[in-house]
């Protein structure tokens, strides 16, 4: 039975108090976006880590109010179907989120082994495909630890697109990464929307920000913890 995309994620009145490791928290947000929808949150800088990610994901409960995914409150979710919704979203979190016992390539493939019934050689071979198109030689191995910063960024772009993911999680994906690889990541975007996926990206870098107001459907600015509207380009 198809999934009704048109909520993907919907935040109702939602309080979260400033606590570790998030820099601030968030006030009475309200918002909603579907599939195929971009929204772009302007996090100062110095202050990059809400939990909105975290909340959206369902990782998080909020202080008051609600987070709904594809209708439900995460809260009402068994954990079952709570598990297997979380297996649909690619994310690029604020700190790496690697596995530090395993291997780039293992931590890469890890979701979709987990929660698909895809063959290896097709997992190995879509990230490899994903790779190349983020400017990256090769699907990298290795322990994560052992990568340059910019490479392992790169791969988690990779992580976050692998599977064609409803939901897209970007917390400052340019951080450590070259000015010019934008471009790549905004093309891998462009086709996720238009598979239906949604897309969260939140960004405190001037030239990112400048790029996403040209093409988000949304525009959130962060003032203290509260996420205000923007308007215009």
């Amino acid at each position: 039975m198809p999934l009704d995309t048109k909520k993907l994620v919907e935040f109702v009145d939602v309080s979260i108090e400033a606590r570790p490791p998030f820099d601030l928290g968030l006030n009475s947000f309200s918002c909603v976006f579907g599939a195929g929808e971009l929204l772009a949150v302007h996090v100062a800088d110095g202050y990059g880590h809400l939990p909105l990610a975290d909340s959206a994901e369902g990782l998080i409960e909020p202080d008051k109010g609600q987070v709904l995914v594809l209708g439900e409150d995460w809260r009402s979710l068994a954990p079952g179907r709570a598990a297997g919704l979380r297996g649909r979203i690619g994310r690029v979190f604020h700190e790496h989120g690697w596995v530090s016992n395993l291997d780039m390539d293992e931590n890469v493939t890890l979701s979709q082994r987990h929660h698909t019934l895809r063959a290896e050689e097709e997992i190995v071979a879509e990230a490899r495909e994903l790779a190349s198109r983020f400017g990256l030689e090769t699907l990298p191995a290795g322990r994560p630890g052992a990568l340059k910063r910019a490479d392992r960024r790169r791969t988690e772009w990779v992580r976050a697109f692998l599977g064609n993911p409803l939901l897209i999680l970007l917390e400052n994906p340019m951080r450590d990464v070259y000015s010019g690889a934008l471009e790549s990541l905004l093309n891998e975007v462009k086709r996720a929307r238009a598979r239906g996926a949604g897309v969260v990206w939140l960004t405190s870098d001037p030239p990112t920000w400048k790029a996403l107001s040209g093409i988000a459907d949304r525009k959130l600015e962060q003032k203290g913890a509260d996420l205000v509207p923007v308007k215009g380009v």
